[in-house]
C-alpha cells in the first residue's frame, strides 16, 4: 500500500466519523428540542355529516345572532364561514375561550380573502341566543349578495368535529426552529459552529425533516405552511388550522394549508381584531 492510498484511507474514515458525530449530536439536539417545545394541542376529525346551528363544525350554516353578523370584506362583500368552534371543547388548551361560540370566516375570491383589507376575520360570541333557527339564518344569507360560482371555495359541505387531545414539539416549519436547532448543536459541538442545519450530512438533515409533523386540522399546537413562515415573533397562538383534506374534499389551492394566529396577550383579552389569517400552497 502506498502512502496516498493510506491517507486516503484515514480521511475515509475521519469522514465517516465526521458523519456519525453530526448524526449523533443531531438526535441529541432534536430530543432537547422535544423535550422543551412541548405544546397541547387539540386534533381535529372532520366527520361528513349535518351539524346543528351551536355546534362545532367546519364548513355550513353558521350561527348568527342577526343579519348584520356577517362580516364583509373592504370591497363589501360578505365572508364564508370556514368553521366554528364550541368552546366547551377548548378546555384542554391554557388561555382559549371556554364558553360561547368562535367563528372563522374568509372572503369568497379567488384567493379566499388573502389579499384583501377585511378578507378574513374571527369572530367570538361569549354567549349564544338560542331562539335563533336555521331557517332564520338561511333568509338572512340569502339576502346578501353572493359570488355567482362558490365552487372554488376550499370547503363545499359541512362537517362535523371530534377533539382529540394531545402535544407535539416544534417542527423545522416554524420560522424559530432552525435558530433553537443551529445555538443548541454548536453549543453540543466540537467542531467549527454551524450557521444551518442545512450544513449537516445528508442522513442528519433527513432525521430533522423527519423530526415533527406539523400537518393536519388543529387548534394550538405548532402550525403548518407551505411556503415561508409569515407571522411575527409574537404570534405563536395557532386559533385554528384547517389543512387540505382529500378524504372530505377539502382544497387551498395545490394542497396547501389555512391557519388562523394571534399573540398570548391577545387571546387571554378576548382581542382578535388583528389576527393573523394566511394560506398558502406548493
Amino acid at each position: 500500500m502506498s502512502y496516498d492510498d493510506f491517507l486516503a484511507i484515514i480521511g475515509e474514515d475521519d469522514e465517516e466519523g465526521d458523519e456519525q458525530r453530526q448524526i449523533e449530536l443531531t438526535k441529541k439536539v432534536l430530543d432537547d428540542i422535544r423535550k422543551n417545545t412541548m405544546k397541547p394541542l387539540l386534533r381535529l376529525k372532520l366527520t361528513k355529516k349535518p351539524v346543528s346551528l351551536f355546534e362545532s363544525k367546519v364548513g355550513g350554516l353558521p350561527y348568527l345572532p342577526n343579519k348584520e353578523a356577517v362580516p364583509f370584506d373592504a370591497n363589501g362583500c360578505p365572508l364564508r364561514m370556514v368553521a366554528q368552534i364550541d368552546c366547551k371543547e377548548l378546555s384542554y388548551l391554557p388561555d382559549y375561550p371556554q364558553t360561547g361560540l368562535m367563528q372563522f370566516w374568509v372572503g369568497q375570491d379567488e384567493v379566499y380573502g388573502l389579499d384583501i383589507d377585511g378578507g378574513a376575520r374571527v369572530v367570538w360570541y361569549e354567549t349564544i341566543d338560542e331562539t335563533v333557527t336555521d331557517d332564520m339564518v338561511r333568509v338572512w344569507l340569502d339576502e346578501l349578495p353572493q359570488p355567482e360560482d362558490d365552487e372554488d371555495f376550499p370547503i363545499q359541505d359541512e362537517f362535523a368535529i371530534s377533539f382529540s387531545e394531545t402535544q407535539e414539539p416544534m417542527s423545522l416549519l416554524d420560522n424559530n426552529f432552525t435558530d433553537i436547532f443551529t445555538e443548541k448543536y454548536n453549543e453540543l459541538s466540537d467542531d467549527e459552529p454551524v450557521d444551518d442545519y442545512d450544513e449537516l450530512s445528508e442522513e442528519a438533515h433527513s432525521l430533522i425533516e423527519d423530526f415533527a409533523d406539523s400537518d393536519g386540522h388543529k387548534i394550538g399546537g405548532y402550525p403548518a405552511f407551505c411556503q415561508d413562515d409569515p407571522r411575527n415573533e409574537n404570534q405563536t397562538v395557532v386559533l385554528l388550522q384547517i389543512d387540505s383534506d382529500s378524504d372530505n374534499d377539502i382544497w387551498w389551492g395545490d394542497s396547501g394549508v389555512c391557519g388562523f394566529f394571534c399573540t398570548p396577550e391577545e387571546l387571554k383579552k378576548r382581542d382578535f381584531s388583528n389576527v393573523l389569517y394566511n394560506w398558502d400552497c406548493y
